[in-house]
C-alpha cells in the first residue's frame, strides 16, 4: 500500500468516526434537552402543586380555626382563639394546635400548659365536628358521647355547653347520643333515658318530662 491509499484510508476512517460522534453527539445533545424539558416540566407542576397545597391548607386553616374559636370563646365567655401553626421538620409538614387567651399561650399537644381538661374536651369535639363536616362522603351522622364536658362543673358554662350542643344537632342534622350524670344535660335533651343496672342486668326507662 502506497502512502497515498494509506492517508485515503486514514481519511475515510476519520470520516466515519466524525460520522458516528456527530450521531452520538446529536443522540446526547437530544437525551440532555428532553431532561431539561422534563425537569422544566417537573418545577412548573411542583410550584402549582405547592400553590394549590398552600391554597386549600389555608382554606382548611381558617375554616377551623373559626369554627373551634366560636365553640370554646361561646362556652367559656372569654377572649379565647384557636390556632393551627404549620412547620416543616425533616421535610414534612407538621400542625401544632395552639390557644390564645389574650397575651397567653397554651399549646394543645402540651400536657405541661396549665390550659385545664375542659377547654381541651370542646375543642376535642370541635374538632371532631369540623372534620365530619368536611368529610366528602360523610359517614353516619351520629356521635356517642360518653360523659362529654365533665370538667366544665355544673354552671353557666355547663349550661352554654349544653344549648351548644343541643343547637348543633339541630342545626347540621345530627344526632348525639350523652352518656351523662349531669341533671342540666338531662333537662336540655329532646328524649332522655334512665339507665339503672341491678343484680348485673341494667333496665332503660325514658323520663317522663
Amino acid at each position: 500500500m502506497n502512502n497515498l491509499e494509506y492517508y485515503k484510508n486514514k481519511f475515510t476512517e476519520m470520516n466515519v468516526i466524525k460520522k458516528t460522534s456527530e450521531a452520538d453527539l446529536k443522540k446526547v445533545t437530544d437525551e440532555v434537552n428532553k431532561i431539561k424539558d422534563d425537569l422544566d416540566t417537573h418545577l412548573k407542576a411542583r410550584v402549582v402543586l405547592t400553590t394549590v397545597l398552600e391554597l386549600t391548607q389555608n382554606e382548611f386553616k381558617q375554616h377551623v380555626e373559626s369554627l373551634v374559636t366560636m365553640m370554646i370563646s361561646t362556652i367559656f365567655d372569654k377572649d379565647y382563639k384557636f390556632v393551627l401553626e404549620f412547620e416543616e421538620r425533616n421535610n414534612q409538614l407538621e400542625c401544632k394546635p395552639v390557644i390564645y387567651e389574650g397575651k397567653d399561650i397554651y399549646s394543645a399537644n402540651d400536657k405541661d400548659d396549665d390550659l385545664g381538661g375542659s377547654v381541651l374536651d370542646i375543642i376535642s369535639f370541635s374538632l371532631r365536628i369540623v372534620l365530619w363536616g368536611l368529610e366528602e362522603s360523610k359517614s353516619r351522622n351520629i356521635f356517642v358521647l360518653d360523659e362529654p364536658m365533665k370538667w366544665l362543673g355544673n354552671g353557666d358554662e355547663l349550661d352554654r355547653a349544653g344549648k351548644l350542643l343541643r343547637e348543633l344537632s339541630h342545626e347540621l342534622g345530627i344526632q348525639l347520643l350523652i352518656v351523662t350524670h349531669e341533671p342540666q344535660f338531662i333537662e336540655m335533651a329532646d328524649r332522655a333515658f334512665l339507665a339503672d343496672k341491678y343484680n348485673k342486668r341494667t333496665t332503660i326507662k325514658e323520663i317522663e318530662r
